[in-house]
């Protein structure tokens, strides 16, 4: 619309004048209906209604209508032509503007008036979102486009130092997040199985479990027996949690005098175990790291000659390492 400034600020003030009379009269129609005073409740609506469209025919210059009626073939045509909101929403007010509100007492009617008030209401959120554009872009004066194009520029100056200051603050958080590897620190269990060679295969009357931290420190486990028993072969399963790494350091099997009867080290060239769920293994400086791919990974031992145990002591590390979000949002 190429309009004089004067002209945009007489528009303007003219249609956020009828913008403001619309809020108002919508405002008290809410209190309105709660209170159950349907028919000035729905007095009010009908002049919200007549304000909000009398705030578009104000800027785009159409002569107001007297008749209710005129009001909704005007603005249709007018949305129509600029598309502020979809057709079918216009439904809401129309029916409002159709309701006697002298008149408002059957239940039915009461019920379809609340009805088309909550849809209108919605409505009316988007064209006074549209009305703020207009009053932006096609009202807006010489000064009103200098106002903004000078808002709009200290608003990305700002979101740009913000981003830099984010960003450095996160390098420096990431920085220190790599170098400390914080832990996920939480209690779990363990369970060792044994058998002999008078049993057929492990099973869970041939087994004890074991409690621990895991903190990512090396730490020596007891697992004292219920009596002696002869043992040749064992299983460890280390873990009923998927985390990220364990280390074994050794495994001792004890006598009733705390004599070690069989110990297991992890350097190269020392007897295989069976590996289940396990992804991959590395065997650095006699420590035995594995890693788990699912929350049930377990480790068997080759046959050895079968001794009398008492105790079973288990030297390993169990280490779960937060990522960095988690790290972020861990309070």
């Amino acid at each position: 619309m190429n309009w004089s400034d004067d002209k945009k600020k007489k528009i303007q003030q003219e249609s956020e004048q009828y913008m403001e009379a619309a809020i108002d009269c919508l405002e008290t129609a809410s209190i309105l209906l709660e209170h159950e005073k349907f028919n000035h409740s729905c007095q009010f609506s009908q002049d919200a209604v007549k304000a909000l469209m009398n705030c578009y025919f104000t800027i785009y210059e159409i002569s107001l209508p007297i008749e209710n009626q005129k009001y909704m073939e005007h603005f249709s045509a007018l949305n129509k032509k600029n598309q502020f909101v979809k057709e079918g929403l216009l439904q809401a007010p129309q029916q409002i503007l159709s309701f006697d509100s002298s008149a408002l007492k059957d239940k039915s009617e009461i019920q379809n008036f609340d009805q088309s008030f909550e849809q209108f209401q919605s409505l009316f959120h988007k064209l006074n979102h549209q009305f703020n554009r207009l009053l932006k872009h096609e009202l807006a004066t010489v000064e009103d486009q200098e106002l903004y194009a000078k808002q709009r520029k200290q608003f990305r100056k700002r979101l740009l130092t913000a981003s830099v200051a984010a960003a450095v603050i996160l390098i420096g958080l990431y920085s220190w997040f790599l170098s400390k590897k914080p832990l996920h620190i939480f209690d779990d269990q363990g369970q060792i199985f044994w058998r002999g060679s008078t049993m057929a295969d492990f099973s869970e009357d041939h087994q004890k479990r074991f409690r621990f931290k895991i903190d990512g420190k090396l730490k020596e486990h007891r697992i004292v027996l219920d009596q002696p028993t002869n043992i040749n072969q064992i299983r460890l399963d280390p873990i009923t949690t998927e985390i990220d790494k364990i280390e074994l350091d050794s495994i001792q099997l004890l006598d009733t005098e705390g004599k070690v009867l069989h110990q297991f080290t992890f350097e190269p060239g020392s007897p295989p175990w069976k590996r289940i769920n396990i992804k991959s293994i590395s065997e650095p400086n006699g420590v035995w790291a594995l890693r788990p791919t699912t929350h049930d990974p377990f480790i068997i031992s080759e046959k050895f000659l079968e001794q009398e145990v008492k105790e079973i002591k288990i030297k390993m590390r169990l280490s779960d390492y937060l990522s960095f979000a988690q790290w972020l949002l861990v309070p």
